[in-house]
């Protein structure tokens, strides 16, 4: 048994970003705690290997995938007398009329139901129906067939029907997790992992906290509005609309109902900036549960500090993070194209995994081409960050969601100003949160999202006056030191596991 269970999507240790390197400082930085892990994942062909040495205080590490292995057929031993030989007379009726009664709840914002729904569908210890029977029933197709038509669209039934099962299918496959013991849950997102911290409750009757980085949600309607493999059906183009499709709305519904489960049942929320914690309420967090911790870095990690008094190109500006749509890497190679208008030596370094979104990469491989700029940019892959952020002039951030981004953190610790986007903390890491923190100086720029005209801009009026760098970079360097260390901020996790540990 574990202290605290440490519930993870699609992160540590598996791969490598902000968010993960958040979850492996926070082990290490708190040695005397035991940690089990419990990681969902799309499937095992892709992800098998870590990403980083798994510290010696973590217990377990156990997967789910969630797009893999066909759905349990299992259900509880029959320990009732009435349910030997199957069901009580009406019980499956019964069952079925509790779910449909749910999802007219859902509507209302109401989950009140989940506890019955969890004994007698979900829990493999007391239910009476296997997640395959329930994703193969007649009755089930009965609901569908009943809430579709409630809709009065003019979708196709059965597109509708293979939406549905899309969409359900991983959060069926959720019902078997095998759930880790532990004094504490403590999930880093809601959506899936959410999910599974409020079955963990549910079975152990222990707390659970939620630390979101960025908002799931909004995290998952940019993509979900992005996607090309969720069905639409040919529109008129020339109509310009604001509304999603039915079943990219179906998606989005299903995510924010997963937050909306997640913070009902949480005892504690955590995000990293005030306006993040306001996105919370409004997506229906109780206010009183709500609290700010913001990010922080090991300063020890980054000893190398940027050499001041630059006052000629090549310029070097880094891109550090994964080659993601979220990360928007196609804004930054576009502002390139303008940057060397004006300074044509300047180098560009894209530094991060270029293998999680294949498609993408070389699509922005692509672009790099077509706008002429091979001998100015560079995809690295992965890199020892702590030694090439000295070797840079000026960092550059173009995501269209972010919590709180370490990289800026990390750049800013070795004395590299940032232009980024106007997305999470980015406005207060750059110019300061408290008056105290303001009284610092600027630390970077902040653009709007997408904007590759405006994010050249920033970067050249910097380049302009070179002394700006230095500038910029020592409020960087300062304000990270004095109110971004990671062991203060560890040290308020501490206070927090322990305060729920030490409840009977």
């Amino acid at each position: 048994m574990s202290d605290v269970c440490l519930i993870l999507e699609g992160t540590y240790p598996y791969i490598t970003g902000g968010v993960s390197a958040w979850v492996h400082n926070l082990i290490k930085g708190l040695p005397g705690l035991k940690f089990s892990l419990l990681t969902i994942l799309p499937s095992g062909d892709v992800y098998k290997d870590y990403k980083y040495d798994i510290p010696s205080n973590v217990v377990s590490v156990t997967r789910v995938y969630v797009h893999q292995s066909e759905l349990s057929n299992k259900r509880a031993p029959f320990i009732f007398p009435w349910r030997k030989g199957g069901w009580r007379p009406g019980q499956r009726r019964e069952l079925f009329r509790m779910v449909d009664q749910f999802y007219m709840d859902m509507a209302r914002g109401e989950y009140t139901l989940l506890p019955g729904i969890f004994t007698d569908m979900i829990n493999p210890a007391t239910r009476v129906i296997s997640p395959a029977d329930i994703f193969n029933a007649t009755e089930t197709w009965d609901l569908l067939v009943k809430h579709y038509d409630l809709l009065e669209t003019t979708e196709s039934f059965i597109d509708y029907f293979w939406t549905w099962r899309y969409s359900h299918m991983p959060l069926l496959r959720l019902f078997d997790v095998q759930i880790p013991r532990a004094s504490v849950y403590h999930t880093v997102s809601t959506g899936y992992a959410g999910v599974a911290a409020v079955f963990s409750k549910l079975i152990t009757s222990r707390p659970m906290i939620i630390t979101e980085h960025g908002i799931y949600t909004n995290e998952r309607r940019i993509e979900i509005e992005q996607a090309n493999w969720i069905y639409e059906r040919k529109i008129d183009r020339t109509v310009i609309t604001a509304n999603s499709s039915l079943f990219k709305e179906i998606w989005i519904s299903l995510f924010e109902h997963f937050s909306r489960v997640s913070y009902a049942w949480a005892d504690e929320i955590i995000t990293l900036f005030e306006n993040n914690r306001k996105m919370q309420i409004r997506g229906g967090a109780d206010p009183w549960k709500t609290s700010v911790i913001p990010n922080g870095i090991k300063l020890s990690r980054f000893p190398f500090q940027r050499k001041q008094g630059k006052t000629v190109g090549p310029f070097v500006i880094g891109f550090v993070g994964r080659v993601v749509p979220i990360k928007d890497v196609k804004t930054f190679i576009r502002a390139c194209r303008i940057i060397t208008d004006e300074f044509p030596d300047t180098l560009f370094r894209v530094m991060g995994p270029c293998d999680e979104d294949t498609e993408y990469f070389e699509e922005c491989r692509t672009m790099v081409s077509m706008l002429g700029l091979q001998e100015n940019l560079e995809f690295t892959g992965p890199v020892n960050v702590s030694r090439e952020y000295p070797n840079l002039d000026l960092l550059v951030l173009t995501s269209v969601s972010e919590g709180m981004p370490l990289v800026i953190l990390e750049a800013g610790c070795c004395g590299v100003a940032s232009v980024a986007s106007d997305v999470g903390a980015c406005s207060e890491l750059l110019n300061g949160r408290t008056s105290e923190d303001q009284a610092l100086g600027v630390s970077g720029l902040v653009t709007p999202i997408a904007d590759h005209e405006s994010t050249a801009e920033a970067v050249i009026s910097i380049l302009r006056k070179p002394h700006l760098l230095d500038v910029m970079g020592e409020s960087a360097r300062r304000r990270t030191e004095i109110h971004y260390n990671e062991e203060d901020l560890n040290f308020a996790y501490q206070e927090i596991y322990r305060k729920y540990i030490d409840r009977v």
